[in-house]
């Protein structure tokens, strides 16, 4: 539809139809492990990863963000060799991911109001934690499932989620072909951008 850009091929949606979609197959193929685990597509009305899709469409895309961060955790902890794999390493991946948000209400200056945020906060995070962690139960084998429980405790989803929902954590993604067609669709006449639109709408229908 744009010169050099052609979104029919550069596009990539997920097969399932969940509606994910990638900007060239290559970025789906790095994001396969972690997008398989919480793919909701064509699950049965019920099912906890799809009732987490809904959950976050009520109550806040943050939680799918991080769902999205425990899943590659856990797809990367499920990567690793067996011959390098020890039990200290899901113990570390946690680790890590708690230590992007410290929570408030541990610091010396705690007070009513920080503790009404934690409250809120983990109340806000019970339920789709619930979810994901039964989503990815249900995917893993029970190896792995309990080779990958500290990254599907509950402290680990409180800290990301805390990092999000406080800016805590600076996020950064580098620059994908998909942000230069939209910016250069803008700049087109309209009736390249109805032809453009079509082709980026059509792997969804």
């Amino acid at each position: 539809a744009l010169a050099g850009v052609d979104a029919r091929t550069s596009l990539t949606c997920c097969e399932r139809r969940c509606g994910a979609v990638w900007c060239s197959a290559a970025c789906r193929e790095r994001d396969a492990a972690a997008h398989d685990l919480l793919c909701d597509g064509g699950l049965p009305d019920g099912h906890p990863l799809r009732e987490l899709r809904r959950s976050a469409s009520a109550g806040g895309e943050t939680v799918l963000v991080v769902a999205r961060a425990v899943a590659r955790a856990v797809a990367a902890l499920n990567e690793l060799s067996a011959a390098v794999l020890n039990d200290e390493a899901a113990d570390s991946a946690a680790n890590e991911l708690r230590a992007l948000a410290p929570p408030w209400w541990t610091r010396e200056d705690n007070d009513a109001a920080r503790a009404r945020q934690r409250e809120a906060l983990t109340e806000h995070a019970s339920e789709p934690w619930q979810l994901l962690r039964a989503g990815l139960q249900l995917r893993l084998s029970e190896a792995a499932a309990t080779r990958a429980a500290p990254l599907l405790a509950f402290e680990t989803f409180v800290a990301v989620l805390a990092a999000l929902e406080w800016r805590i954590l600076a996020l950064h993604a580098p620059e994908a072909p998909l942000g230069d067609y939209c910016r250069r669709l803008v700049r087109a006449d309209v009736g390249t951008q109805i032809r453009a639109t079509r082709a980026l709408l059509a792997p969804l229908r």
